[in-house]
């Protein structure tokens, strides 16, 4: 009898960078619900799983920051542009952070 193809085995890293983005994903449309503190669940989920997606850790700034903890937002973003030092959406909110705290130079 003909012997069954062998399935690759899975990718660890690749299967969880995918679980984390359906859980960034899930987090941005509980964000557009309303709901805050799911979405920031799911995103900090996500960036367990995938500490290397600078979006994730983004989002949990935007999280932070419409939670009104300035602080908190400020170190995600800072966190996202270690990763990616041109995003530019997490410069402009860090940014915006900076000079809310006062910190702007």
């Amino acid at each position: 009898p003909p012997q069954p193809t062998p399935t690759p085995p899975i990718n660890s890293a690749a299967f969880d960078e995918a679980i984390a983005t359906v859980l960034n994903d899930l987090g941005t449309r509980l964000k557009s619900a309303g709901q805050i503190q799911a979405a920031l669940d799911l995103y900090l989920q996500a960036s367990a799983l995938c500490p290397r997606h600078h979006v994730t850790w983004y989002n949990i700034g935007v999280m932070y920051g419409e939670m009104n903890q300035p602080h908190q937002a400020l170190s995600y973003y800072q966190r996202a542009l270690s990763l990616q030092p041109h995003f530019a959406h997490a410069l402009s909110n860090a940014g915006s952070v900076l000079r809310q705290l006062g910190r702007l130079e």
